[in-house]
């Protein structure tokens, strides 16, 4: 497993003082960003691309970051809104409507498959949070990404944070355990893994925080479940915290970064010699 972490002058900084040890970061298809990233360490590329809007996307220009990153996957964010699907209820539960959404995705990242091959498309979970948003309920459905999935023949990354808040307002609609959502999720796919804290932050839960005793406890489970074959062994570990710009400007501290890089990283290492030994 490599450990990643989201490019940002702090990280960077750390990295070069030999304070944090990691294997990658994380960029966005920023070339300026990139380029200054590649000075300090390896890199990959996380593309914003998106079901819905992939017939937009610019092929060519993946293809180039691809090349010049060896970034080994192209991945995609299974999303659909109400834009998407006017006539269906932001909560739908209705089989039919999960057929739908299913047929509808797969098409969307067929359109990838065809392009790159199947075996380099990895699609990530989003979140649902239910009235007040537009993002429609089956499409972070566990069963139908893994159709989506097992019909398309790509890999999975799953999100952890984003899990977390779909199952929080989940449960606002219906009895939800984390766990079983989590383990319901085509995690046999598993491939890339993306973690940070979560919390309350003006009235809703957020993602891309450092990690609280309660993150720990649910990365702690994660990587159990890793290391017993659970779950596949991802490829690659991203902690998603800090970063460049307005978004990420007070969630870049280097102190975060100084005590939470140190622990996954240790977790990363052990984790990986564990899944080898019980394969």
């Amino acid at each position: 497993m490599n450990l990643a972490i989201n490019y940002s002058p702090q990280a960077a900084e750390l990295y070069k003082d030999k304070e944090i040890r990691f294997d990658l970061f994380k960029c966005p298809d920023w070339d300026d960003l990139i380029a200054d990233a590649r000075a300090v360490s390896p890199v990959y590329v996380h593309f914003p691309l998106v079901t819905g809007q992939i017939k937009d996307a610019d092929l060519s220009r993946v293809e180039r970051l691809l090349e010049e990153t060896q970034t080994p996957y192209i991945n995609v964010h299974l999303h659909a809104t109400t834009d998407h699907f006017p006539n269906m209820a932001i909560n739908s539960q209705d089989s039919a409507d999960a057929q739908q959404m299913t047929e509808w995705l797969i098409k969307e990242v067929e359109v990838l498959t065809r392009h790159f091959g199947a075996e380099r498309i990895v699609a990530e979970n989003l979140i649902y949070r239910g009235f007040g948003s537009t993002t429609v309920r089956p499409v972070v459905s566990p069963e139908v990404i893994s159709k989506v999935l097992e019909q398309t023949g790509c890999k999975f990354l799953l999100d952890v944070s984003h899990a977390r808040i779909a199952a929080y307002h989940l449960g606002v609609e219906e009895p939800t355990d984390m766990w079983d959502y989590l383990h319901r999720m085509p995690v046999d796919r598993l491939t890339e893994l993306h973690l940070t804290g979560i919390k309350f932050h003006d009235g809703t839960v957020m993602d891309h925080f450092g990690f609280s005793d309660n993150d720990w406890e649910v990365i702690e489970q994660v990587f159990a479940h890793i290391r017993t074959g659970k779950w596949a062994e991802p490829e690659t570990v991203s902690f998603e915290y800090g970063g460049i710009g307005k978004p990420f400007a007070w969630r870049s501290k280097k102190e975060v970064l100084a005590n939470d890089v140190p622990r996954l990283w240790g977790l990363v290492r052990a984790s990986e010699k564990t899944a080898q030994a019980v394969t």
